[in-house]
């Protein structure tokens, strides 16, 4: 008895001339039925115009990573019709393509006639403020996306301005990543209207923005307001001592909270404690390279009298500091803490009885 046939026939192809033997695997692999598809670092727009030529007509494929090729606008352009035309790509990573503004355009037109992309990665493509126009509008008409990472694309304020419109009114986002965008202060409370709005969200990065202590408090404004919102990140800003105080009493609903880099001192750690000793919905903090031992140290009470479990996050301690994490461990405060040496190894692994796992 003779295997039986394949319900889809490989379909034949034809090298294409001017193509890289990259892009022509790829192309191949896409005829060929293949629901997953990377297609990285190629070197020249043909080459992605060849790859999205192919990913229009596939009626299979989930997923293509274009990882940093070179897009740039002509790549962009045929990009933008394969998320026009496709009926079965869910998942597209366009990080580092260079598409800039003009190219922005027709990707964020092609998105709000997209009706299969759950997941789209734009982080570092030079989009700017302006830029943002076509991709706020295709987020506002978006009925499918799920999680949108523009990451590193200098938005700046003009930028949140434009998002906080389509952030208002779309119902299907659920992470958002607008990290190392200059948004500053003035950024942030653009957003923060639009945030308290919308009843999609539930992931939010801000990394690297320049966010200080006004920023904090808009934040914590939505966060009082918004039940949806569980994961925060606002690692490696300027929030301080005031903007911690500020933010943590606000974090009611959240279960991932990451602070780490935002020049925390001990005023900041003692509001910390407070704040953590009667929340009960936090589960992942992330603190470090803010504190000093003795800050550290503060927390100790706090942690001992909270009620919940915590997974705390803390980098760059020495050995003997370890031993603030394994009186916590100990007190039954921590589900699991991971305590790394300067040079990033891990010194100890403890659980919640403060055994060493490693």
């Amino acid at each position: 008895v003779g295997a039986p046939a394949s319900s889809a026939a490989p379909v034949p192809t034809t090298a294409l001339a001017g193509v890289t033997a990259e892009a022509q695997r790829a192309i191949d692999e896409i005829a060929d039925g293949a629901s997953a598809v990377s297609a990285q670092t190629l070197t020249a727009s043909s080459d992605v115009v060849a790859v999205a030529a192919g990913a229009c007509t596939s009626t299979a494929l989930r997923s293509l990573n274009l990882y940093l090729s070179c897009s740039e606008l002509r790549g962009a352009q045929a990009i933008a019709t394969a998320i026009e035309r496709t009926v079965s790509l869910e998942t597209l990573d366009m990080e580092g393509n260079r598409i800039g503004a003009a190219g922005a355009v027709h990707i964020g037109q092609a998105l709000g006639d997209n009706a299969t992309l759950t997941e789209l990665n734009l982080r570092n493509n030079g989009i700017g403020g302006d830029g943002m126009t076509e991709i706020a509008s295709g987020v506002a008409r978006n009925t499918c996306l799920c999680d949108l990472n523009i990451d590193g694309n200098a938005i700046g304020v003009r930028g949140a301005q434009l998002l906080a419109p389509a952030l208002e009114v779309n119902a299907t986002l659920r992470t958002l990543n607008i990290g190392t965008n200059e948004l500053g202060d003035e950024g942030v409370a653009a957003l923060a209207p639009a945030l308290r709005a919308n009843a999609a969200l539930t992931t939010l990065v801000l990394r690297h923005n320049r966010i200080g202590p006004d920023g904090a408090a808009a934040l914590a404004n939505t966060l009082t307001r918004s039940s949806t919102l569980t994961s925060l990140d606002v690692s490696f800003n300027k929030l301080g001592d005031a903007g911690v105080a500020t933010l943590l009493p606000a974090c009611a609903h959240i279960t991932t909270l990451l602070v780490a880099g935002n020049d925390v001192g001990h005023d900041g750690a003692a509001a910390a404690a407070r704040a953590l000793e009667h929340n009960t919905s936090l589960r992942t903090l992330d603190v470090h390279d803010n504190f000093t031992l003795h800050s550290y140290l503060t927390l100790t009470d706090a942690l001992r009298r909270r009620s919940a479990p915590l997974d705390l996050a803390l980098y760059d301690l020495s050995k003997g500091d370890a031993e603030f994490v394994r009186a916590c461990a100990r007190a039954g405060t921590l589900d699991d803490a991971a305590v790394f040496g300067a040079d990033g190894v891990i010194v100890s692994l403890l659980d919640k009885h403060g055994t060493d796992d490693a």
